[in-house]
């Protein structure tokens, strides 16, 4: 992983250092003196691209579109009560260019629960999309949600927090 972060921060500077020595040079060029790049210029466009190339890193590598929405939906669903939430996830990259596209795609999570407010345990909820079992709760009062869930893995004695874990305002279908 290190090795691809110093790639992409490399390309970058590469880049921007060449762009922007070719925008001085051309900027330069309608000057009526030659253009002769001395040390300090070069050393200027050198930080100039180290800076601008870090901050495209950080963009592209430690920042995300994936979101959860804040709003939850609750619909009566017979004998029990379905709660859908939504987000936005990024999809899976599998190779260099897909990183810079940052495409994404919305998902949902549905869990039935037996009435409409009060505390939920992991254990509680029947949830078909799940094959390891939920540890933690899911807490409705009023119009608010806050799920708090971990996933069980049953083999081994770890767990992981939930991607739907936070606050969402409750929204009646």
């Amino acid at each position: 992983m290190i090795v691809f972060v110093i790639s992409i921060f490399a390309f970058f500077t590469g880049l921007y250092y060449a762009i922007l020595f070719l925008v001085v040079k051309f900027v330069q060029s309608f000057r009526k003196a030659n253009f002769n790049a001395n040390k300090k210029m070069k050393h200027a466009i050198l930080i100039s691209s180290v800076i601008v190339a870090l901050l495209t890193s950080y963009f592209f590598l430690f920042t995300s579109p994936s979101t959860n929405f804040r709003t939850a939906y609750v619909e009566n669903n017979g004998q029990s009560f379905k709660v859908t939430v939504k987000c936005k996830r990024s999809i899976m990259v599998h190779d260099p260019v897909s990183i810079f596209l940052r495409k994404t795609y919305q998902d949902s999570e549905q869990f039935i629960i037996p009435h409409s407010e009060g505390i939920f345990k992991g254990h509680e909820l029947l949830n078909n999309n799940r094959y390891n079992k939920s540890l933690g709760e899911l807490i409705i009062k009023d119009k608010h949600l806050k799920i708090d869930l971990y996933i069980d893995y049953n083999n081994v004695n770890l767990s992981d927090p939930s991607i739907w874990n936070g606050n969402y305002e409750l929204v009646w279908r």
